[in-house]
């Protein structure tokens, strides 16, 4: 809910508003649900606003917004006639008007904002951030265009419901950062490690001279707080100019710190100044978010038995590296593949697994598109061997070539590196030679390949079963 009327928004936005013939029933007073950027999140009484180069831009995409019950539309380059009870706003530029909306919405919500920021690990710590605030999280939704049109789609979820907003801030430079944080304005700041000045552009294609940690200090208010794991906090200059620096780490020195971490089959377990911690998911790769989860909670005031409550029950979200069971082969999925330090981690989940048959690799992309290239597809080739333990590598995608080569040179057999001219293929094969006991870890796969290959390998055990 975003307590604003159609007139409101028409204001907010600058944009020539038309109602239909048939008005809505409060007419330009007419309360405004939602304001959403894809047709099928509408529901009744919300309005559509379409991106340029979007879907929601596309012929018969207002029609269907309509259809769906969106009570208007907001749109640039042509007039819309609007739909009986529903309303248009024509204006120049829909990029601009979300940024307009955006600012607006965040300088009328008067909760605490939360910034998420670093190279890896955002959106598995904001959902964490979101469990021990006990509310409801839902991934910062696609955006098309720059990063800054990411974080204003986020600002438009904002609900003074809540205890506190979410917002993830996925800049790979100085200039993109502080554009986000003016527009977010986070009182509350947390950096995901590493925090310092990023060494290469390939972890996660971020400019070699952007320290998220400094820019964070700039931005936040003196009261504010920021929370930064161990290692970046000995890196980050200038922290004394905050009261609330908040850090966490394994080390006894940190705010927030963990001991007695056991990583076991679907939980991890760890201990915070003598409250026990089990965290129902896979892999050492989640403490840090926790971690930084419980300092936020500190932070807020939330009691230390709370948090770990909280955390107990914790689902990780759609779009993260997440493990099922399926036909009794454990199967990881890293889908989103959204950069080489995340892919790193997966990798490292597979080879953590104590499976009684073969660790098995179906890559299609490593990371975000813009970075990935021969050197990434090696590095990967060879992740997969040392961080992984793989003995098999299925590869697709422009670098398939590269990935096979390189793992079959650090010990992986040639005859068990196997390139295919497309994902199709490659998921059609490892379907029929999987086994019961077999660890698949599904790098860059989309969804429908994902769902295709796990029914085919329950069909195949519903098959062994049957004969």
């Amino acid at each position: 809910m975003i307590g604003l009327c159609i007139q409101d928004l028409a204001d907010i936005v600058g944009g020539r508003l038309r109602l239909a013939d048939m008005p809505p029933l409060g007419g330009a007073s007419e309360p405004v649900r939602r304001v959403v950027l894809h047709v099928d999140e509408v529901q009744p009484g919300d309005v559509l606003l379409a991106l340029p180069n979007s879907a929601a831009s596309q012929p018969g995409a207002v029609e269907a917004a309509y259809a769906r019950g969106a009570c208007g539309v907001i749109a640039a380059g042509r007039p819309l006639a609007p739909w009986p009870g529903a309303f248009s706003i024509d204006v120049d530029d829909a990029a601009w008007t979300l940024w307009q909306l955006a600012r607006a919405l965040r300088q009328g919500f008067d909760k605490t904002v939360i910034g998420v920021a670093g190279p890896v690990g955002k959106t598995t710590t904001a959902a964490m951030i979101a469990a021990v605030l006990d509310q409801p999280f839902a991934a910062a939704p696609p955006a098309p265009g720059a990063h800054e049109e990411q974080v204003a789609a986020q600002l438009l979820s904002l609900d003074e419901r809540q205890r506190a907003a979410v917002i993830e801030l996925p800049a790979t430079s100085h200039g993109q950062f502080d554009a986000q944080l003016h527009l977010a304005c986070p009182q509350v700041g947390v950096l995901t490690s590493p925090g310092g000045p990023q060494e290469t552009t390939s972890a996660a294609g971020m400019a070699h001279d952007f320290d998220p940690a400094a820019d964070l200090l700039s931005a936040l208010p003196d009261d504010g707080a920021l929370v930064l794991d161990q290692h970046a906090a000995r890196r980050t200059q200038a922290v004394e100019r905050l009261k609330n620096c908040l850090t966490f780490g394994r080390e006894a020195s940190c705010d927030v710190s963990a001991t007695h971490v056991l990583c076991e089959p679907g939980r991890l377990s760890f201990v915070v100044d003598g409250q026990l911690v089990r965290l129902p998911v896979w892999g050492r790769s989640h403490l840090n978010s926790a971690l930084a989860a419980w300092c936020v909670g500190r932070q807020l005031g939330i009691a230390d038995a709370t948090i770990a409550a909280r955390l107990a029950n914790y689902r990780a979200p759609a779009g993260t590296c997440r493990v099922t069971s399926v036909a009794d082969v454990a199967v990881i999925e890293n889908s989103g593949a959204g950069s080489t330090q995340a892919t790193s981690a997966a990798l490292e989940l597979l080879g953590e697994f104590s499976a009684p048959g073969r660790r098995i690799v179906l890559v299609d992309r490593i990371g975000a598109q813009a970075h990935y290239d021969d050197a990434a597809a090696d590095e990967f080739g060879r992740q997969a061997v040392v961080l992984g333990g793989a003995d098999a590598v299925l590869a697709s995608g422009t670098h398939r070539q590269k990935i096979c080569e390189a793992a079959a040179r650090h010990g992986v057999p040639a005859s068990a590196c196997k390139a295919f001219d497309a994902l199709a293929e490659s998921v059609s094969y490892a379907a029929q030679i999987v086994q019961a006991g077999d660890v698949v870890l599904l790098q860059g796969v989309d969804g429908a390949e994902v769902q295709r290959l796990l029914a085919a390998m329950q069909f195949r055990k519903n098959d062994r079963q049957a004969a």
